[in-house]
């Protein structure tokens, strides 16, 4: 089976697959057709609402017919790129025994970003506002059509659903990521079990023991109610073998080793198919995946520390669980946008990126006033590293509201790990006091983010309020403030263990004269 060293070289989606489009579709599959020597064919077989293509791609010469659909939401582009490795694989080693046997045991028809308007848009919906999965009685959308009619027309004995996850989906305790979800869509609300659905355990298997040595205890079994008027209950009452597939989340933020295991999974069904080995498989194996948990993932966590703002009477033992609005889906596409979204005793709850806050104070971040700081000109680094082993967050520099080429400066982009606003002069009183307690580090944040002006939703530790968090190493006797564990920017790590990161989650803060008070 393909490891990941040797997936770099076949593979032709990006590394990120959330930045696909259809004209990266269209144009990978037009390559993959014209290099194949007559082996890959290509239609396009229907439009979306838009007037975006839907490609059907068909390759292999075998009895064993099977249809492959992905992304029929937008936002799931996981699959859409492992088809697309898939059919290069298909290609480039079509000699070799493996692949061999799949194109002459099977016909494969592949329906790759079924919502092309959906994936333009980033949403999970059509270009009607139309779930497509929620589509297939009364077929209202142009995409569902399609799907309905590649069923009708191909006649596939076996198909392939195949989607995205949330991935903060946990599994198993302590948690980890859901990357691998299987389900065989039921024929009726009883869950009947025919010989159709037990084929169907059986692809399951196959694909679970697939990826079992990669994603070891992140594969389970995904959990929904009879939906009839959803695609995979109603392709499975048309009598093909149905299996959904979902693509979770993964450790760390590389989407790359997800692609790989899902490429392992289908790849192994579908020599599996093309063998009728798969009727050996155990369906049993399905029936004892674990369900996900109730607990999701965050995005990230701070673990076993106290917490200590200006609206505290005292600091309280509490874990932070972070999420950013992009964390739903697993992409190496990020925006440092990261909220608390949970406090407290979090209990067996994990993140996706972990740090350990036990001895430690977690402040707001601080505010710094840098006098010499004006548009245009630099931060230097050494300035910069000494304020975030200190704790700050936010730089306030110093603007002439009436130099035009100051404000116009105002709107350049800066890669800063750090916050950071521009003031008039009169507006530069605040400053960075060395020798403060705990709390007088935390009012001082308060009160400098309050008189800015930088809205309702900094300056504390609150549900909703960006993570812009300080972790102190806390004194065995005293409040007074040691050394900064680590400084957390928008919900992103920026400084640990006496250095930056290298993530540069800083953001321009807009400020509001109405949030303004002295």
């Amino acid at each position: 089976m393909p490891d990941g060293e040797f997936h770099t070289r076949f593979r032709v989606s990006p590394i990120d697959p959330s930045t696909l489009r259809c004209e990266d579709v269209e144009r990978t599959l037009a390559r993959l057709a014209e290099s194949s020597n007559g082996r890959l064919k290509v239609e396009r077989f229907a439009e979306s609402y838009q007037g975006r293509p839907i490609h059907l791609a068909t390759i292999g010469t075998g009895p064993r017919r099977v249809l492959l659909w992905s992304q029929m939401h937008g936002d799931e582009p996981t699959h859409t790129a492992v088809l697309l490795d898939l059919l290069s694989y298909l290609t480039k080693y079509f000699s070799q025994s493996a692949v061999a046997d799949i194109l002459a045991g099977t016909t494969l028809y592949m329906l790759p970003m079924l919502c092309p308007d959906g994936a333009a848009a980033g949403t999970r919906y059509n270009a009607q506002h139309i779930d497509v999965n929620r589509d297939a009685l009364r077929l209202e959308t142009p995409e569902g059509r399609a799907l309905h009619r590649a069923v009708e027309l191909l006649r596939p004995e076996f198909g392939f659903n195949l989607h995205d996850q949330n991935a903060r989906t946990a599994i198993g305790l302590p948690p980890k990521p859901a990357a691998v979800a299987l389900m065989t869509p039921p024929l009726d609300a009883e869950l009947t079990e025919t010989a159709q659905i037990r084929k169907a355990k059986q692809l399951a298997a196959c694909f679970a023991q697939a990826v079992w040595t990669r994603a070891a205890d992140m594969v389970a079994r995904y959990e929904a109610d009879y939906m009839p008027w959803s695609f995979g209950e109603r392709v499975q009452a048309m009598g093909v073998v149905t299996v959904l597939v979902e693509a979770g989340g993964w450790p760390g933020h590389n989407p790359s080793p997800l692609v790989e295991v899902h490429f392992d999974g289908l790849l192994a069904t579908l020599r599996a198919i093309a063998s009728d080995s798969f009727a050996n498989a155990d369906p049993s194996i399905y029936d004892r995946l674990p369900r996900a948990n109730e607990l999701h993932l965050y995005d990230a966590a701070i673990l076993g520390g106290r917490v200590l703002d200006a609206n505290c009477r005292g600091p309280v033992r509490a874990d932070l669980g972070i999420n950013h609005t992009h964390g739903k889906r697993h992409s190496a596409s990020r925006r440092p946008d990261g909220k608390v979204v949970d406090l407290g005793d979090l209990g067996t709850s994990t993140g996706k990126v972990v740090t350990d806050g036990s001895g430690c104070m977690i402040l707001p971040g601080r505010v710094a006033y840098l006098h010499d700081w004006m548009p245009g000109n630099p931060l230097d680094e050494n300035l910069l590293d000494a304020l975030l082993a200190g704790g700050v967050t936010t730089v306030v520099g110093r603007a002439d509201p009436h130099c035009r080429e100051a404000i116009e400066l105002l709107a350049t982009p800066l890669e800063l790990p750090v916050n950071w606003c521009f003031v008039e002069v009169d507006e530069m009183n605040g400053h960075l006091s060395a020798s403060a307690t705990y709390l007088e580090i935390a009012q001082q944040s308060w009160r400098e983010h309050r008189r800015l002006g930088f809205g309702a939703n900094r300056g504390i530790i609150r549900r909703e309020y960006f993570a812009d968090l300080a972790v102190y190493e806390e004194g065995a006797s005293d409040d007074t403030p040691r050394a900064v564990r680590c400084v957390v920017v928008a919900g992103e790590t920026v400084w640990a263990n006496g250095q930056r990161t290298g993530q540069n989650a800083g953001t321009l803060l807009r400020r509001s004269r109405e949030n303004r008070q002295c």
